[in-house]
């Protein structure tokens, strides 16, 4: 497993094991994802990007191949907000594959499908987050806040995106620990973005 960091960009690369076996890289960025990604989310910082398979090399100056250029399309082309999407490649493995029968395909793969038909990381850990709630609470409250600023129609549209993912996550989140212990906020009346 590599990490890089240049210009804004993160790069995070896991070399296949002997056996291709293409799952355990998936799920191993899949869940370092989960980790990074999280502990940004209270403080309003969103990542966009994506994750495919390919032909990769890197060194302490230097990244380069095809791996690197489908990733760089996925962040520019396809994500557009603050999603990290999974290439239409490895969806395709996803599809194919009878990873675990007795699990969604969404707690499989620890992904969303969004209204584009792009499938997503959903990375928020709900069962090993301890701080879940106060971290769902904490980004609705601080994305609301830039909502109510914000001017730029284009940074609109990722804010309202996110807000309408935190919905999503809270519903998930209510649905894995019941009445015991709801998330509820005030729904953001600016939402309009749809989930398939």
């Amino acid at each position: 497993s590599s990490d890089l960091v240049f210009s804004d960009n993160i790069l995070i690369a896991h070399e296949l094991d002997d056996a291709g076996d293409w799952y355990v890289a998936y799920k191993s960025v899949v869940e370092f994802l989960k980790h990074f990604l999280s502990r940004f989310l209270c403080q309003g910082v969103l990542f966009r990007g994506g994750i495919t398979m390919g032909m990769l090399a890197i060194n302490d100056i230097m990244v380069w191949g095809s791996g690197l250029v489908d990733v760089v399309n996925l962040e520019e082309k396809v994500a557009i907000y603050p999603r990290i999407v999974i290439s239409n490649e490895l969806a395709w493995l996803m599809n194919s594959s009878q990873i675990d029968n007795r699990k969604s395909f969404d707690e499989v793969f620890s992904c969303l499908k969004d209204n584009d038909g792009s499938l997503f990381v959903d990375y928020i850990n709900y069962q090993e987050m301890p701080d879940a709630e106060q971290s769902l609470r904490f980004s609705h409250d601080i994305i609301c806040e830039k909502e109510l600023t914000e001017t730029n129609q284009a940074v609109l549209q990722k804010i309202r995106w996110h807000l309408n993912y935190l919905e999503k996550a809270r519903d998930i989140f209510n649905e894995y620990y019941g009445d015991f212990e709801r998330l509820e906020w005030e729904d953001n009346a600016k939402n309009e973005i749809q989930w398939s």
